[in-house]
């Protein structure tokens, strides 16, 4: 491995480095989906609802090796009956409010994308959406 590979392996693993990479990677991807009609709504709707909807999921049930907790409640072990119930309702909700704000970036942000710049912001926008999803799923426990 040469040296620039390995600076390059070793910043990637910081967090400070990896999501404004990625946020310009994928602000290049919005960019260049402009070729396809009607790419750049099914690109940011879709992307935005999974982490969107993985995200409020945390905010009503968490678990993890037998022990499930809804939030709401504290941090109690709840039986399973309830953590079905609180992921039942979480499914509705998420879907509400997930419509909600893609029907938001479908009036409002997409027709603003207007150039590269832009994109990059939003794409740097998505990622940090991304770290705040995966954080709130693999870390925040």
């Amino acid at each position: 491995m040469s040296e620039f590979q390995e600076v390059a392996a070793g910043s990637m693993k910081r967090v400070y480095v990896s999501v404004p990479v990625m946020g310009i990677v994928f602000g290049g991807v919005i960019y260049f989906s402009r070729t396809v009609q009607g790419a750049i709504d099914l690109l940011l709707v879709t992307v935005v609802a999974f982490m969107i909807s993985d995200i409020l999921s945390v905010l009503f049930i968490r678990g993890g090796g037998g022990i499930l907790q809804i939030p709401v409640f504290g941090t109690k072990a709840q039986p399973k009956g309830y953590g079905f119930i609180a992921f039942f309702l979480s499914i509705p909700i998420s879907a509400l409010l997930v419509n909600l704000i893609t029907g938001w970036i479908s009036a409002v942000v997409v027709p603003m994308l207007a150039d590269f710049v832009s994109d990059i912001i939003i794409g740097l926008g998505l990622a940090v959406l991304a770290y705040v999803d995966m954080n709130a799923k693999f870390y925040e426990r």
